[in-house]
């Protein structure tokens, strides 16, 4: 287990040279009393456990709409269509117009941000 400190400090450097969506992210994981906990259980189960701002379908797509082009750019980093990365795609709805799929995607760069600051933590 590492210091709390010493984790707030890597993640304040993270911060700086991090992009808008993880420069958000980073805002919500300070916020967090445990923050390696926080991370721990981010990877572990996503967003479903509930996120403070990520639960309600008009902050999830406000989350989406602010950061889609970051969100964007960390699907097609993984090189698989949305449908297949994210559990529940509501596959009518490809491009993304819709609130279920703009709420998958929240959580998906929510997810995926938190999984690259915890590689960048050693966590």
């Amino acid at each position: 287990m590492k210091n709390q400190e010493s984790i707030k400090q890597n993640l304040l450097q993270i911060k700086k040279e991090g992009n808008k969506l993880t420069k958000a992210v980073i805002e919500i994981i300070l916020k967090q009393e445990d923050i390696e906990n926080f991370i721990r259980e981010v990877q572990e189960y996503g967003c479903q456990n509930g996120i403070a701002g990520l639960i309600y379908y008009q902050d999830t797509i406000k989350f989406y709409n602010k950061y889609s082009t970051e969100i964007n750019e960390l699907v097609a980093e993984t090189e698989e269509p949305p449908q297949k990365l994210i559990n529940r795609w509501y596959k009518q709805d490809p491009l993304a117009l819709s609130c279920k799929n703009q709420n998958l995607l929240a959580w998906f760069g929510f997810e995926q941000t938190v999984i690259k600051i915890a590689a960048n933590l050693n966590l």
